[in-house]
C-alpha cells in the first residue's frame, strides 16, 4: 500500500473534460469487463506526462444501472473520442459482443483486444485467428507492479491524489501472490468478492 500510495501525486486530479492541451495529446486506455455483480467493467485512460511517467488521466467504474452494454458502450466510445484515445485495450474474454462494437465505432486499429493466458512463452503474441494478443499473465502484471515500485518517476506511473484515486487502487491492493507448484511459477490471483478489474484496465492500457 505505501508504495501505491507513494505514486498518488496530491496535485493531480481525475479529469471529466479534458481541456485543449490534455484533449490533443495522445491517450491510451484499457477496458476490463466485469458482470455487475462483484466485478465491474471499468474503462482507464493514460497519458506519459512532462515528467516521463504514466499518468492517469480518467477512470470510471459502471456500476448499478451503468453497467447496462447499452449505456457503457455508448459512453466508453464518447469518452475515447473526447480524450484522443489512440489505442484501446480490451479484455477478450468477456468482451465478445462488446468489441466488435467498440471497433466498428472506434476503427479496427484502435480496439486491441488482450486474453491473459496462464502459460506461454511469449509475453504477449498475436492470436490471427482469434485476432486477438495473447498474454503471460504472470508477466504482463509484474510489469505494471515494476511501474508502482517504481513510484512517480519518469519511466514509472502516477495517479491522481490518494482521495481521488483509491476507489481504482483498492482493487491492486486486492491482489496478492503465490507460487503455483503446477505451473512452478508465481501467479497472481484474488479473492472472489474483491475485484481487481482496475489492474486489468492498466495493464491493458499499458
Amino acid at each position: 500500500k505505501e508504495e501505491v500510495v507513494r505514486c498518488c501525486i496530491s496535485k493531480k486530479h481525475l479529469v471529466e473534460d479534458p481541456p485543449p492541451g490534455l484533449r490533443q495529446s495522445p491517450k491510451w486506455g484499457g477496458l476490463d469487463y466485469g458482470t455487475g455483480d462483484v466485478g465491474f467493467t471499468l474503462l482507464s485512460i493514460w497519458n506519459y506526462d512532462a515528467e516521463g511517467r504514466l499518468s492517469l488521466v480518467y477512470g470510471k467504474r459502471y456500476e448499478g444501472r451503468e453497467a447496462d452494454p447499452n449505456f457503457y458502450l455508448p459512453h466508453v466510445v464518447r469518452t475515447c473520442r473526447l480524450f484522443n484515445v489512440k489505442r484501446l485495450g480490451t479484455d477478450w474474454g468477456f468482451g465478445f459482443q462488446a468489441n466488435p462494437v467498440l471497433r466498428k465505432e472506434l476503427g479496427v486499429n484502435r480496439v486491441i483486444p488482450y486474453f491473459h493466458m496462464g502459460m506461454q512463452r511469449q509475453k504477449v503474441k498475436f492470436d490471427n485467428d482469434g485476432d486477438k494478443f495473447t498474454t503471460h499473465r504472470t508477466r504482463v502484471l509484474e510489469d505494471c507492479f515494476k511501474l508502482i515500485r517504481r513510484g512517480p518517476v519518469s519511466v514509472g506511473v502516477s495517479f491522481p491524489c490518494w482521495e481521488e484515486s483509491e476507489q481504482f487502487l483498492r482493487d491492486v491492493l486486492h491482489v496478492y501472490s503465490e507460487y503455483s507448484e503446477a505451473s512452478r511459477q508465481l501467479i497472481y490471483d484474488h479473492r472472489d468478492d474483491e475485484p481487481d478489474d482496475f489492474l486489468h484496465s492498466f495493464c491493458y492500457a499499458f
